[in-house]
């Protein structure tokens, strides 16, 4: 395809944004509506608008009017990565490690302040990430995921696994590298903080960590890797809630105890009296005829 006709092509696109109110809007009225200071084409791809809307990542562009191209249709994953410019505009996917918003100077102090969280993030998540960063995009999460530069997004994994050939080969090469990412002023992070300072070794804080790591696989648009350890730190977490010891064992039935001698009687009882209704029909039969 010649840049000409891929510019002619690109231009006939349609897409729901977060400020559409799910009217399908074109690049060419999405530029219109830039602010002056937006220098990016915003835009997120997902399964659907809905899950596309509850990811983390979106926090910050509500917060701060900033308007993004909702990408739903699998072919968009594609596409998006063939659309290197739009009027002299690139586009930015929300979820790359690229993603770069104005950081205030409270947000500077905070990802200082933060060094020591991150580096035991790291060290307790282990190989599930490729790195840990203190994050821009969020508000109310805690945590989300995000992916380097290079290589599939949560989304684009998901399309490839669900392909009938699917290659482990290029799965392997252009798996995710994930990238945790907290948000330094929410009330878990700074707890969780307090608690690494007294004891980083802490098995309870470690456990939380990797709760949290899996709670943001999920809203960030991954795959769950270890469905029955995430299903046993959230059984864990709901017993000592309810202030239930979590390893306490649970108490089989006990065996219900049949009278052999009495069983054997209902048994003879019963061919008893299968045995005088065969014989009550026969004796019918022999009547009509």
């Amino acid at each position: 395809m010649t840049k000409k006709n891929k510019s002619k092509l690109t231009k006939l696109l349609r897409y729901k944004t977060s400020t559409s109110k799910g009217k399908l809007t074109s690049f060419e009225a999405y530029v219109d509506r830039m602010k002056e200071d937006q220098n990016k084409i915003f835009f997120a791809t997902g399964e659907t608008v809905e899950k596309i809307e509850a990811c983390p990542a979106l926090e910050a562009f509500k917060k701060k009017d900033l308007e993004v191209i909702y990408m739903d249709e699998a072919i968009d994953e594609y596409s998006s990565q063939h659309i290197h410019e739009f009027d002299g505009i690139e586009p930015q996917n929300i979820v790359r490690e690229s993603l770069s918003l104005p950081e205030s100077k409270d947000f500077k102090e905070k990802k200082s302040d933060f060094k020591d969280l991150s580096a035991w993030f790291k060290k307790t998540l282990g190989t599930n990430v490729h790195s840990v960063a203190v994050s821009q995009r969020l508000v109310s999460s805690p945590a989300m995921l995000a992916v380097s530069e290079y290589g599939w997004t949560g989304n684009m994994e998901r399309i490839m696994k669900a392909q009938a050939l699917n290659d482990d080969k290029a799965a392997s090469y252009n798996a995710p590298k994930k990238i945790f990412e907290f948000n330094p002023y929410h009330p878990i992070i700074k707890e969780m903080e307090k608690k690494r300072q007294v004891n980083e070794d802490d098995i309870e804080l470690k456990e939380l960590a990797n709760l949290l790591y899996d709670s943001a696989m999920v809203t960030s648009g991954f795959t769950m890797e270890n469905p029955e350890g995430f299903a046993q730190r959230v059984h864990r977490y709901v017993a000592l809630g309810l202030d239930v010891d979590p390893n306490a064992e649970v108490p089989e039935d006990e065996p219900v105890k049949v009278d052999k001698k009495e069983d054997k009687e209902e048994v003879v009882e019963d061919d008893k009296e299968d045995a005088e209704e065969a014989a009550a029909a026969a004796a019918g039969d022999k009547e009509e005829l």
